[in-house]
């Protein structure tokens, strides 16, 4: 299936396109659909609905009871939709493995990321409540969407527990939240989690697809990544950063007048991608340099003792520069290198 909750997020006013997908092989993709918005529910049937029995993900990291009859979509890798057939009800569930615990202040930003990158996007979105417990762990956030025409309200619970973050989204139309809350709060009761059988999993599972004004360019960062945003010296940056802001994924653009020596070029790319994390007297060593068969250059930068593994994927368009950059804090390899690999993969000029 392909998740069709879509929309733009550009580089001057950026807006991501809302494509949250486990990063698995292709192959192995299985996408959540949108919530099923067909038919319109009476509140009889909302009420006659029974949670009967028990659903647990196939990894045994969550269960909850679910509504008899609501159609199911499992993914292996952490997530599981629930969709009502003849109404508004939609039940969508994550869970996302971080790699180490975060703390209150690295949860609240994991939240906040989330909500902007992912539901900001649709038309309409209001933001009505938005609450965290760094202490306990918890969030719930409470927004409205128009979404295929109709208005839309969806309530996110989120729960920290180790190294891993849980995302309960619940869909109903705005005007029979009081016919929804009741199934909704019963789940809730019934949600139980077991943090240590997520191992397994990827960390930063699910991603958006990051689109420039112009389609220059697109790159798949997490969903749960807070973005940032400049233009300073006529270069122009589109960032990602995890929680614990020990990786970065940043996109720079820029022109240059003429053409330039390739050692003249990287050195430019070097200074304007990564001129945050050096001293200013760092050596620009290339460690590896490989072309693609897109016209791409990848580079390994070399150990410049600064504390930060950066590697660059650029390529030039006439007199344009565009470069992926991706910064890994020292010690964190293990964590964020498939994340980085993953957006690197699916880099694309122009944006696909």
């Amino acid at each position: 299936m392909i998740l069709i909750l879509s929309a733009c997020k550009n580089s001057s006013q950026s807006q991501p396109q809302v494509a949250a997908r486990p990063t698995t092989p292709a192959a192995l993709r299985k996408i959540s659909p949108p919530p099923y918005l067909s038919g319109a529910a009476t509140a009889t049937a909302i009420l006659s609905i029974i949670l009967d029995g028990t659903y647990s993900h196939p990894s045994g990291a969550f269960s909850f009871q679910f509504p008899v009859g609501w159609l199911e979509d499992t993914s292996e890798y952490g997530s599981v939709f629930f969709s009502e057939p003849d109404g508004e009800g939609a039940l969508y569930v994550t869970a996302t493995n971080t790699g180490r615990p975060l703390n209150g202040e690295q949860f609240e930003t994991f939240v906040q990321a989330r909500e902007e990158n992912f539901f900001a996007v649709f038309d309409g979105y209001i933001q009505s409540s938005f609450e965290v417990d760094p202490q306990k762990s918890r969030a719930v956030t409470l927004k409205s969407v128009v979404f295929e025409d109709l208005s839309e309200m969806v309530k996110s619970y989120y729960l920290l527990d180790g190294q891993v973050v849980y995302a309960i989204d619940m869909w109903w139309e705005s005007e029979k939240e009081a016919d929804y809350e009741i199934i909704y709060n019963e789940i809730l009761e019934s949600f139980t989690v077991d943090p240590n059988l997520i191992a397994g999993f990827p960390y930063y599972n699910y991603v958006i697809t990051f689109y420039d004004t112009l389609d220059a360019f697109s790159f798949e960062p997490p969903v749960s990544w807070r973005y940032h945003n400049r233009v300073e010296d006529g270069v122009i940056t589109d960032g990602f950063s995890s929680p614990d802001e020990n990786a970065f994924l940043e996109h720079i653009m820029f022109s240059i007048p003429e053409a330039l020596k390739e050692t003249e070029l990287e050195q430019k790319i070097f200074q304007a991608a990564f001129a945050s994390y050096i001293d200013g007297t760092a050596n620009v060593v290339v460690e590896t340099r490989t072309q693609n068969e897109e016209g791409g250059v990848s580079i390994d930068w070399q150990d410049d003792g600064s504390g930060w593994k950066k590697q660059t994927l650029y390529i030039v368009e006439g007199a344009k520069v565009l470069a992926l950059n991706g910064v890994i804090r020292s010690g964190n390899k293990d964590i964020f290198q498939s994340t980085l690999d993953y957006a690197f993969n699916w880099y694309s000029v122009p944006a696909e």
